[in-house]
């Protein structure tokens, strides 16, 4: 699509090349009487000296160019031709836009493609020539990943103690209150020998 949008800025720039051709040569008598460039006609000059050095398309530019150098001088030259000066200096500012050596704008690239479409009647979907020029996966793509998304897995919660189950909303129970009863023995070996001794007792009683 780059190379349509550049045949289309190179037309565009033809056509005005064309108007200042048309008026160069009808006012020829005026440009040859002067020793210097008329300023109602600066902006044709200037900007066909422009485009002599960045068109091939009409190769006798170069010879105007040549011609208009010879009577107005070399610095009249540098300063039409040069991207730094052309502008302040009289050069037509669509022309120097339409030559600019730049890559267009993806909405530029996308409209280009629109219209194409429509001209020939072509059904075509932009989603992913929007996707691609802007980075971005398109709107019903990212629909589609919804809709096949796993949701969360809820968690569940312990239930509540009947400690903390018997308080009022909003308050904890007293620390206290949660607190087990002591064991009866000091230590493991005490507890291992105590039943033993009921395990005693109960073979005795049987």
């Amino acid at each position: 699509v780059e190379g349509v949008i550049r045949d289309t800025h190179m037309i565009a720039v033809l056509e005005i090349l064309e108007l200042f051709l048309e008026l160069l040569t009808v006012r020829l008598p005026l440009i040859a009487a002067n020793p210097t460039c008329p300023e109602d006609l600066k902006e044709a000059i200037t900007s066909v000296m422009y485009c002599s050095t960045r068109t091939t398309e009409v190769p006798e530019l170069a010879n105007i160019r040549t011609q208009f150098g010879a009577k107005y001088g070399k610095e009249f030259i540098h300063a039409a031709v040069n991207d730094d000066t052309a502008k302040a200096f009289g050069v037509n500012s669509l022309v120097i836009q339409k030559l600019a050596v730049v890559a267009p704008l993806p909405e530029t690239k996308l409209s280009t493609l629109k219209d194409i479409a429509n001209e020939y009647d072509v059904d075509w979907d932009s989603s992913s020539a929007t996707s691609v020029l802007f980075g971005k996966p398109p709107t019903d793509l990212l629909a589609l990943e919804a809709q096949h998304s796993t949701p969360p897995v809820p968690v569940a919660q312990p239930a509540p103690s009947a400690a903390v189950a018997g308080s009022a909303p909003g308050h904890l129970p007293n620390p206290e209150s949660l607190q087990l009863p002591k064991s009866q023995y000091n230590d493991a070996a005490a507890a291992a020998a105590a039943a033993a001794a009921a395990a005693d007792q109960a073979t005795a009683a049987a």
